[in-house]
């Protein structure tokens, strides 16, 4: 039997040698635990698959399921922005500014997409006068009333007006290696470089400049921006075309057999 052909743009650092089905179920997981609040061991996955597959038939059902998980996936994780948070504090001895801790969090999420096509956090973007900002993110380090706040408070605190604390241990279960691995990377290589040398680096990107907000203020940055300033606009389009091209190949090929 002819082996399916990967998806070249599905499967890149974080999705290569995954079954379709464990894809399936990490994309569900921001959706049931955190959207809706449904205990995971209420939850049956398998049900959820099968009615999947069903509702969009079988033929070629991994790019569905592709696509499909591309969108789930840009969905806020309170937890994993409380990890990601944790091991970027643990990384400076336990303790960061406001300002850094914001810029190094987008940063992480914004190579993230770079580098396997979805964030680390899954926030939302706004352009703020020191660059682009996580915004559910921000809103949880100030103390404004949203759902998470208890999750945030557990574990990270803020001491005097700007600096905030890490007081326990999350753990780092809900990242993946590679996710660990990039907020690491992303610290080290500004360990020399003070908050404002790190803000004025997020003012180059484009998808602030050309969202740049009235001094004070704040503007949405579409997640279209981003992925045009990371030349990753036509995702979507090249995927579709892949699966166009696999199909008319499954199409000639079955054909052939019958012939």
């Amino acid at each position: 039997m002819r082996r399916r052909k990967r998806n070249v743009l599905g499967d890149p650092v974080m999705l290569r040698a995954r079954r379709r089905s464990d894809l399936f179920v990490e994309a569900l997981e921001p959706r049931t635990l955190l959207a809706h609040d449904i205990p995971h061991e209420t939850f049956d996955v398998t049900k959820e698959y099968q009615c999947f597959v069903e509702a969009h038939g079988s033929r070629r059902i991994g790019k569905k399921i592709d696509r499909w998980c591309f969108n789930m996936l840009i969905s806020f994780s309170t937890l994993k922005a409380v990890q990601s948070a944790a091991i970027l504090l643990k990384e400076e001895g336990g303790e960061m500014t406001r300002l850094r801790l914001l810029k190094l969090l987008y940063i992480a999420d914004r190579e993230s997409i770079a580098e396997t096509f979805q964030p680390i956090t899954g926030d939302d973007v706004v352009a703020m006068d020191h660059g682009p900002v996580l915004s559910k993110t921000y809103r949880l380090i100030r103390r404004e009333p949203q759902p998470g706040n208890a999750v945030w408070d557990k574990y990270i605190a803020q001491e005097g007006e700007r600096n905030h604390v890490l007081i326990d241990q999350p753990g780092d279960g809900s990242l993946s290696e590679y996710e660990i691995r990039k907020l690491r990377a992303v610290s080290a290589v500004r360990r020399g470089m003070t908050d404002y040398e790190i803000a004025d680096e997020t003012h180059k990107f484009p998808e602030w400049s050309k969202n740049q907000p009235p001094e004070g203020g704040r503007k949405d940055i579409p997640l279209r921006d981003v992925l045009d300033a990371l030349g990753m606009a036509n995702y979507e389009e090249r995927l579709v075309a892949d699966e166009q091209a696999e199909g008319a190949f499954e199409d000639a090929l079955t054909a052939v057999r019958k012939a």
